[in-house]
């Protein structure tokens, strides 16, 4: 008794000393469920688990590893911003943890906005659809515990739209209905388009561009809910209907696509489902299809063999005509390029009667007598040749629709140099006659043009005993556009603008090129520095007469020091006689970098390629941007002759946007001239912020170190406002989405 009283009393005078102190105590009390605490400054009892002490040497159950406030915690966070839910844990065996949303199993790594790292769910920027119950529950063989999250997102979410549906890849068969679901989130007013991209089976899983959509409905209030919009429903599929199925939501912050595949194969081909007929009638089925079975089998031999008598009467009855038709084919591919006397074929290894045989069989897949050897021999320079046995071929570093580019070494092409790393073009083995005259006559564009810093310089070629070659200089960085594309910074790789790198058109030339260029990343300077040197080498190039085309990034070249340099004359054409040339034959053309006459008239001239010079602009100022990427081919000029441009990139300057702008005018006499925009852009750079432009003395421009006026008296400085702009530029639309064009000329 004296103890207790003892025991009481110490208590007591705690108790006074704490409320004399004035401090917060907590007091611990027995609960049936849970411990819990009192703050001294609160009412009601606070739960808490604490912290277990537990020997997990060998085996223990789950428990938490860290104090948990709440069994059921609320969180408010506001939208878009970053939220981590923790569950720290320990358990031997190793548990399994699942996350539960609103008491539905949540699957987070299904959902774009979710990541799981071992205890944590990460949400990247919540919007309002994000809120709901979440627990997540940690259960091994010895037992199960578990806390919630009440996550409350308040706000609006300033993002593009988020897809709950996830792409599919369905196979049916013709006949058969098939529907898609584009479900989504969006706090502001979405724009619901569903597109389609036909193409065969044996293509649909290839990783390609989607470069010809086919429209097929949109979200239209006045006719329709937004819920019918969100599924596209197909009856009675036929074998067409195979295919890409792209749902696109637009907002007011940006766009998302959603991809569904879809493989329609024939009816016959559809598996014969037994299971719901009686054992009588699938016995009878069975031996129904073995007799079907038989007789097509029987029907097949027996056309087969027709067939095999046939060629055998036919190719007996013929085989004289058919030994002259391989003499004359011998002759024409072995000694028709190889064996050249003073550049003529040895017709009279030819007889009359196999040139007749041949004429009149109209052999389209044999090269014509002296084709090849007559076009090589018109553009043959002995000046310019090279010799094959100095010329040493390495590996394949471009690919295009037309030909080949391999990185070689060649020994005593250039004076200076013992050895030169240069670049090799040369025709696939397939090539065409047209193929190689394209060949020959883009060596003589660049014969014709000379030296100059910003474009590739010829240095030779190989035209006698083998394949045609074309040497030019290494350019070590590959092509523009793919360089944009690989120093683009984390905020464009987040635009519609950009198409991934895996997904580059076919058509297109593919660089194959390591870039070692890690000294800094790109700035804009060094992008209107870029624009500025393929100005200057087109201003050089229309001095000569010549215009280019099938000017864009992809066919500008990056060497050393970042210079860039202007290639791919294939499709040049000189124009000494006249100011303009109009192309005579079809074939593809790069049409989202064409002008508006050269769309429609088929009239290039220096003008055309102003206008394509400020395509390629807009791409180096958008690092590598896809120009008009949701206007189809065959749209573009009814797009650009109702004054539809593309709108200006995020970090384009106002100035240099303004004379982007100007060539783009409908008429082709107002837009500026090369000199004008090389002295629009010197004159910006001269203007801009004080910084040091004296490491970049490769651009052909007057040296910083003195800048006047003066320094501009030979050129006319284009003033860089938009009142020199037709009405017809008025107007800007841009809506970011994923397409190429083709982009070759024949």
């Amino acid at each position: 008794m004296l103890i207790l009283q003892k025991f009481s009393f110490f208590i007591l005078l705690i108790h006074i000393i704490n409320v004399f102190s004035n401090k917060k105590s907590i007091v611990f009390q027995e609960s049936l469920d849970d411990d819990a605490y009192y703050d001294g400054d609160q009412q009601e009892p606070v739960h808490v688990n604490l912290l277990q002490t537990i020997d997990c040497s060998n085996q223990c159950p789950p428990y938490w590893t860290e104090p948990i406030l709440q069994q059921k915690q609320t969180l408010v966070y506001p939208t878009s911003a970053f939220v981590s839910l923790k569950c720290p844990y320990n358990a031997k065996p190793k548990a399994k943890i699942t996350w539960f949303k609103d008491e539905q199993i949540f699957s987070p790594e299904l959902f774009e906005l979710f990541s799981i790292d071992d205890m944590y769910l990460n949400i990247s920027k919540i919007t309002m659809y994000e809120t709901g119950m979440y627990t997540c529950t940690i259960e091994n063989s010895l037992g199960k515990i578990s806390r919630s999250f009440q996550l409350v997102v308040q706000g609006r979410s300033l993002d593009r739209p988020v897809f709950i549906s996830k792409p599919t890849n369905l196979t049916r068969y013709e006949g058969d209905n098939v529907t898609f679901e584009c479900l989504f989130y969006s706090d502001s007013s979405p724009f619901i388009q569903w597109f389609v991209q036909r193409k065969s089976i044996k293509n649909i899983y290839r990783n390609e561009q989607y470069n010809e959509l086919e429209f097929l409905k949109e979200y239209n209030p006045h006719t329709m809910s937004e819920d019918e919009v969100k599924l596209l429903t197909i009856k009675r599929l036929q074998r067409n209907d195979t295919g890409v199925y792209l749902c696109r939501v637009l907002n007011e912050y940006g766009f998302n696509d959603l991809i569904h595949h879809l493989t329609v194969l024939p009816d016959y081909e559809r598996p014969l489902l037994l299971q719901n007929i009686s054992p009588n009638k699938r016995h009878y089925i069975s031996n129904r299809l073995s007799d079907e079975l038989m007789i097509l089998i029987g029907c097949i031999i027996g056309i087969l063999l027709f067939a095999f008598i046939f060629f055998l009467i036919y190719h007996f009855r013929n085989e004289k005509s058919l030994q002259q038709t391989l003499l004359a084919t011998r002759i024409l591919a072995t000694r028709g390029i190889s064996n050249l006397k003073n550049n003529q074929l040895y017709r009279s290894d030819i007889d009359p009667k196999t040139k007749k045989h041949l004429m009149e069989d109209n052999c389209h897949h044999c090269p014509a007598e002296g084709t090849i050897s007559t076009i090589i021999s018109s553009y043959y320079d002995d000046q310019c040749e090279f010799s094959r046995e100095n010329l040493a071929v390495g590996h394949l570093i471009g690919k295009g629709a037309f030909g080949l580019v391999y990185q070689g070494v060649a020994k005593g092409i250039n004076s200076k140099e013992k050895v030169t790393t240069v670049a090799i073009k040369t025709v696939r083995d397939d090539a065409t006659p047209e193929e190689v005259e394209n060949l020959l006559k883009e060596l003589s564009v660049m014969k014709m043009v000379g030296k100059h810093i910003n474009i590739i310089s010829f240095l030779g070629c190989c035209t006698k005993g083998g394949q045609v070659m074309l040497i030019v200089e290494y350019a070590k960085y590959g092509n523009l556009r793919d360089y944009l594309r690989r120093k683009r910074p984390p905020a464009h790789a987040l635009s519609g603008l950009y198409e991934s790198p895996s997904d580059t058109d076919n058509n297109e030339q593919e660089t194959i090129i390591n870039d070692d260029d890690y000294v800094r990343s790109l700035t804009t300077i060094d992008l209107i520095l870029f624009c500025l040197q393929v100005a200057s080498g087109m201003e050089y190039l229309h001095s000569k007469k010549c215009i280019h085309r099938d000017l864009a990034a992809r066919n500008v070249l990056l060497a050393e020091n970042r210079i860039c340099k202007i290639a791919d004359f294939g499709f040049a054409r000189d124009l000494t006689q006249t100011y303009y040339y109009r192309k005579q034959t079809d074939g593809r053309v790069p049409v989202k970098w064409m002008s508006p006459e050269a769309l429609f008239d088929r009239k290039f001239s220096i003008k055309s390629d102003v206008w394509s010079y400020s395509v390629l602009a807009w791409e180096i100022m958008t690092y590598g941007g896809t120009p008009y990427p949701s206007i189809a081919a065959e749209n573009m000029f009814d797009y650009l002759r109702d004054g539809n441009r593309m709108s200006q990139p995020i970090n384009c300057p106002n100035e240099i946007f303004q004379m982007i702008e100007s060539c783009w005018t409908f008429k082709e006499s107002l837009r500026p001239t090369f000199t004008q925009i090389c002295g629009s852009l010197r004159h910006y750079l001269y203007g801009s912020s004080p910084i040091d432009y004296s490491d970049l003395d490769y651009v052909d421009f007057p040296p910083i170190s003195s800048p006047s006026m003066s320094d501009f008296a030979s050129t006319t400085i284009l003033p860089l406002s938009t009142s020199g702009i037709a009405s017809d530029s008025n107007s800007h639309s841009h809506i970011t989405t994923t397409a190429t064009s083709s982009s070759s000329l024949s």
